[in-house]
């Protein structure tokens, strides 16, 4: 009879050093960028970042993995990724240069575009210039003298890097040098009539307005000619533990990624027009 309560007791042992073997092999190193609202770590909105709930998110339904946190810039970010067995990043664009060592995941959202962020009150001053797609000619308004705000040494990407590459002596072209919080100030500087628009994500506009609880409501015009959106996705490093974690999430965000509670991490910090095209597209990319 002891024989077989040893026995016993040694497969009950086995069992559970395995399972915890096995949990300890899944752990993750979750790296984020360190700017609002992706990451909001204290003030308005703390916790509420598309990046920190997405990656709440994951953590909860991974099981039997392990989590820690980091936040840093993305060229530590991408380091990291490099060095690290596990490490993984929730806010990456997908480009051949970086999936020579970083394992991508499946796209799991759409991201509008750089659009033209107005004062909503303002918009009749700018109907003439917007076509029957709802899209605004920037070619148009910068030869009309509009007063445009920008972050100094963005890239912006497509027509719109083309256009102020032709205008770059344009005074009407307002850069931003800052090297913080330059979306903020810029909308500052639109709502005290210093400016009439600015060049931004709507996601940044719209949360740059909320921290400085400005009465009136801005929205974001998408630019003719400019992407509808692009794609972003999970990143780690490109390692078996990262090849792993990354087909874990996989199958998590075929599942959750058009539902209402995990499109609500990015609408949260949308104006209502950039909802309806952040669901349009959305539907586009990913279906119902």
């Amino acid at each position: 009879m002891k024989k077989y309560v040893y026995l016993f007791v040694y497969a009950l042992t086995f069992v559970f050093a395995t399972t915890m073997l096995e949990a300890e092999e899944c752990s993750i190193y979750w790296l984020h960028p360190g700017q609002p609202p992706l990451h909001i770590s204290e003030g308005y909105g703390a916790g509420m970042g598309s990046v920190d709930r997405t990656e709440a998110f994951f953590r909860t339904h991974l099981e039997n993995c392990r989590s820690s946190a980091d936040s840093a810039n993305y060229k530590r970010i991408i380091l990291m990724l490099k060095q690290k067995k596990n490490a993984c990043c929730v806010a990456l664009y997908k480009t051949p240069e970086r999936e020579k060592f970083i394992q991508f995941s499946i796209p799991y959202r759409v991201v509008l575009s750089n659009a033209l962020i107005i004062p909503e009150a303002q918009r009749s001053k700018f109907e003439p210039f917007i076509n029957s797609e709802g899209a605004i000619s920037l070619p148009r308004i910068i030869e009309k003298g509009f007063r445009i705000g920008l972050a100094k040494g963005r890239v912006y990407r497509g027509l719109i890097d083309e256009m102020l590459q032709k205008n770059k002596n344009n005074p009407n072209l307002v850069k931003h040098a800052g090297s913080h919080n330059m979306i903020t100030n810029l909308i500052g500087m639109m709502n005290e009539g210093r400016i009439d628009a600015i060049i931004g994500y709507p996601y940044e506009a719209h949360y740059a307005a909320k921290t400085l609880k400005m009465k009136a409501d801005i929205i974001s015009i998408p630019i003719a000619g400019m992407d509808d959106y692009g794609l972003t996705f999970v990143g780690c490093s490109k390692t078996e533990e990262g090849k792993e974690i990354i087909k874990k999430l996989n199958a998590i965000i075929k599942i959750y990624r058009t539902t209402p509670d995990f499109l609500d991490f990015e609408e949260y910090w949308l104006d209502p027009s950039a909802v309806k095209r952040f669901r349009s597209y959305t539907i586009k990319e990913f279906g119902k």
